[in-house]
């Protein structure tokens, strides 16, 4: 992650100048590659990506790719996904809103981002480039795939099963402390996000 100047001080005025007592800035951010230790930027750096919700896939969970926009705003944008890329919140957010260890990148930005809005949080894209998220030329390992095949796949429907949970508000509160809130309903989000 690279961090424009000022960074904080930007995102701190953005969160004043929107109209919301729990402002949560996320998003997806412009690219680049570290090549023969010199980074190399994509985009002009002026233009803000915005991350669109695609499609639902089968599993729960759904597909958000970004692009960038050039209808620049002067203030921050609603988003409807909450993105492990970037996010900038108040503090308290760790406390209630918390990553549950159990539903790792299956699906995981999907149920943060019920969590955050049903407990009070909403959520924007920040309206300048704040930061770049360095690209990997090679795929490389992650936890989830340690181990055996079999249990690989076992941990990936556990985390499906754990985000259904969310999708529906996790009434006898299985998940607790990774719950939803209980400022919002999930049917709230749904309505709101046009995610149901």
């Amino acid at each position: 992650m690279r961090m424009a100047p000022n960074w904080d001080t930007q995102l701190i005025t953005m969160m004043r100048d929107f109209p919301s007592d729990k402002p949560s800035m996320t998003g997806q951010y412009l690219s680049y590659n570290l090549s023969d230790g010199v980074d190399v930027y994509f985009g002009d750096g002026e233009h803000v990506t915005v991350t669109l919700a695609v499609e639902f896939a089968d599993a729960g969970w759904v597909h958000h790719p970004a692009e960038i926009r050039t209808d620049q705003t002067e203030v921050p944008r609603p988003t409807r996904i909450w993105s492990r890329m970037f996010a900038f919140t108040l503090g308290q957010w760790n406390v209630g809103v918390r990553q549950d260890p159990e539903h790792l990148y299956t699906g995981e930005e999907l149920a943060l981002t019920i969590c955050s809005f049903t407990w009070g949080y909403d959520l924007f894209t920040p309206s300048s480039v704040v930061a770049r998220h360095r690209n990997h030329t090679e795929r490389h390992a992650k936890y989830i795939y340690d181990g055996a095949a079999h249990k690989a796949e076992r941990r990936r429907c556990k985390a499906l099963q754990r985000l259904r949970l969310v999708h529906v508000g996790d009434p006898d509160r299985i998940l607790e402390p990774y719950s939803t809130g209980p400022l919002r309903c999930e049917s709230e989000f749904g309505t709101w996000s046009g995610l149901d």
